[in-house]
């Protein structure tokens, strides 16, 4: 409660304060950043709210990519990955209900494992690398816009991108005083206050900004035998960011942003015959806790012929406690306590020439440096006291890669791409596991892995509203090395290579009022990596000899009217073992599809703004089929459904008050299934709330 107050009063203060604020030319209604990276080909947003495909992005890049901005009336709330993942084609998120713990991150049918294996998509918050999976921040205040990448990207990024990127940009604090706050309350008693300031500490020199969050609300699940929610959450986090512009040229930058969460255990109901999804009966509930912490240091300079960018990072995640019982019954006991501390330092280094793309012949380099240091600690207790095995884990890898690109243009409609990536990592892992039976052994592990990633390319320009363009390119996920889990299985995983071609088009009809973006992939993987539990306890990363992909994408954003947008999205991606056998039986699993890839995903809108100031929006988002295990059982098959939500509301010059309904079909649904425990994790179900924003 005192830190509902706390929130409460300083989104008083804030608006008690900015009336004496001086009045500047800037169109409050629409806040943009003033700077977007040079790699991205972008100078400023198109003066739009919320708009699927930038009409930038549709001129210059020659990849299937995507953009949402937004300004503080946009009536598409997004506050987490979660969220971000779900309105992009071709992009997915499961999870187990548990924040980035457990999320398993797909682009055009590549994932990463449950816990230890990179992820597929390099994912980026103000140009600081976020890193493994499960250090990811969730929640992601006061956001500006979101850029999306399909395809290669090796060779532009520090962190390595085998199927594309994913890159987040904050609002910066600028030359002049401004101020957000906002409240939520929903069903299942949830409450959401957020607040944001920023503005001038010395005029037009340096800048301050700050945002802040709390939230809070009931589980979904019920627990009948102690009759509680277990899954319920509370969180609350800040965000520092300074600016420093030194002259003209030079921009310093320090982005500091911390969380905690603090909730029962993880979203997990049992499955299968007689169980219900939002109910379970135990006699023991889990715990789960988690910080995190995340530091950047940004140096800019911007030439008339190259910009340099630096960026050094810290990021810290903390799972400690964490705590789950794997029954679903008032029976004994299947406890797993793990404590989990992860830190990663890094260094990024990108220097790329200014100019036109489609004229001038353009290039980037770069270096990239990490190191992180994985601790992981696990107990786990099958059925009473004495029958108990424990695992300690120091899991180190340290990252070295090069990489660079160029743009050469042929003739005025014609431009040659290429680009490579050398990337170089050691791993050790140092491991102590003890069994049930009590017998243990430390294990020592040690490996370098040295892979590369080259691209070729070409984008033709037919007029200035159409694009085609085409890319090959050679990719890879690195291997490793697997922590507790006892089992006769190699805890060697190889790296995973991916061998990718897609062709696209890019086209605008009537001034830029409809934007269409397309794009067909086909690509070959060999030694792809997915997860596989041998027990409810034993979890091992297994190589499927090959793998193959193919799908597309197709993105649409009209303004059929004045005041009227709508807007489609659809990906595609069939994934299936082109040669593979069960680990265990030897069985063949040839032509079974790969788990955690969705069949497709379609996302719908339409988007009314009254010149009055009501305000309207619906989305659709569908998902098809997924299987989440290698032999395809049905029981582990979530089928094809559908999620609609609205949001209505009334805005002013300086405030808003909006009414929403998420998933209002109520629709049944699982995010993520287990199926070594027979568990899965139940989508939220449906929720209506009301939420109050004020802006100066």
């Amino acid at each position: 409660m005192i830190k509902v107050v706390f929130f409460i009063f300083l989104a008083i203060e804030i608006s008690k304060g900015n009336h004496d604020v001086e009045s500047t030319d800037r169109d409050h209604n629409h806040i943009y950043p003033t700077y977007l990276p040079d790699d991205d080909l972008v100078t400023a947003l198109p003066d739009i709210t919320v708009n699927a495909v930038s009409e930038l992005d549709q001129d210059s890049l020659p990849n299937s990519s995507s953009v949402i901005s937004f300004s503080h009336q946009s009536s598409q709330a997004i506050h987490d990955l979660e969220e971000i993942f779900s309105s992009f084609p071709n992009l997915s998120n499961q999870h187990a209900g548990s924040r980035a713990f457990n999320s398993i991150f797909g682009m055009r049918g590549l994932v990463n494992t449950v816990f230890f294996s990179d992820s597929p998509v390099a994912i980026y918050l103000d140009d600081i690398p976020i890193g493994q999976v499960v250090t990811n921040s969730s929640e992601v205040p006061n956001l500006s816009h979101v850029i999306v990448k399909r395809g290669h990207q090796a060779s532009h990024y520090g962190l390595n991108s085998e199927a594309g990127v994913l890159l987040q940009y904050t609002n910066e604090p600028e030359n002049f005083a401004q101020a957000t706050a906002s409240a939520l309350y929903g069903s299942y008693n949830q409450q959401k206050y957020s607040l944001g300031i920023s503005g001038p500490a010395v005029n037009e020199k340096l800048f301050m900004g700050f945002s802040g969050f709390y939230e809070r609300r009931d589980g979904y699940l019920y627990n009948e035998f102690l009759n509680t929610d277990p899954d319920s959450e509370e969180g609350i986090g800040g965000r520092i960011h300074l600016r420093w512009l030194l002259n003209e040229y030079l921009e310093f930058s320090l982005i500091s942003q911390i969380e905690n969460f603090e909730g029962g255990e993880q979203r997990l109901s049992g499955i299968g015959l007689g169980t219900q999804p939002f109910t379970v009966s135990k006699d023991r509930e889990g715990i789960t806790v988690i910080n995190t912490n995340m530091t950047g240091f940004k140096i800019k300079y911007t030439g008339d012929y190259y910009e340099l960018l630096s960026v050094t990072s810290y990021r810290s995640w903390d799972l400690d406690p964490y705590l789950v019982n794997l029954t679903f019954l008032p029976a004994p006991a299947v406890l797993q306590a793990i404590d989990n501390h992860q830190q990663v330092w890094s260094q990024e280094l990108r220097l790329s020439s200014v100019g036109d793309f489609k004229t001038d012949l353009m290039w980037s380099s770069g270096l990239f440096y990490s190191n992180e240091d994985a601790k992981w600690n696990l107990a786990r207790n099958l059925t009473g006291p004495g029958l108990m095995d424990r695992a300690l884990n120091d899991l180190e890898s340290d990252i070295y890669a090069i990489f660079g690109n160029i743009s050469i243009p042929i003739r005025n409609d014609l431009r040659m791409l290429g680009g490579i990536r050398l990337d170089y990592r050691q791993k050790e892992l140092s491991s102590h596991v003890t069994t049930f039976s009590g017998i243990g052994a430390p294990f020592h592990r040690k490996g370098d892995f040295i892979n590369y990633a080259p691209n070729i390319g070409m984008a033709y320009d037919y007029d200035d509203t159409l694009m085609f363009y085409s890319n090959l390119s050679y990719n890879f996920k690195a291997g490793g090395f697997v922590p507790f889990q006892g089992s006769t299985i190699s805890t060697d995983y190889a790296s995973e290579r991916v061998l990718m071609t897609d062709i696209g088009f890019k086209k605008s009809f009537l001034e830029n009022e409809v934007l269409m973006n397309g794009a067909l992939f086909y690509s070959r993987v060999w030694d792809y990596q997915f997860e596989r539990f041998i027990s409810s306890v034993d979890y091992t990363i297994i190589n499927a000899d090959q793998v193959e992909i193919w799908g597309g994408e197709f993105e649409l954003t009209a303004t059929p009217i004045k005041d009227l947008e709508i807007g489609a999205g659809l990906g595609y991606s069939w994934a299936v073992f082109a040669s593979h056998s069960d680990a265990i039986t030897g069985a063949s699993l040839d032509n079974k599809r790969v788990p955690f890839v969705p069949e497709y995903n379609i996302n719908l809108y339409a988007e009314y703004k009254h010149p009055t100031g009501f305000i309207g929006r619906i989305d659709g988002k569908f998902l098809g089929s997924t299987y989440y295990d290698e032999m395809n059982t049905e029981l582990f098959r979530q089928a094809d459904y559908g999620l609609m939500d609205i949001r209505v509301g009334y805005e002013s010059d300086h405030w808003g008050i909006y009414f929403y309904g998420k998933n209002i079909t109520d629709t049944l649904y699982y995010g993520y299934k287990q199926p070594a425990s027979n568990a899965g994790t139940p989508g939220a179900p449906q929720t209506f709330g009301i939420e109050g924003k004020i802006w100066y």
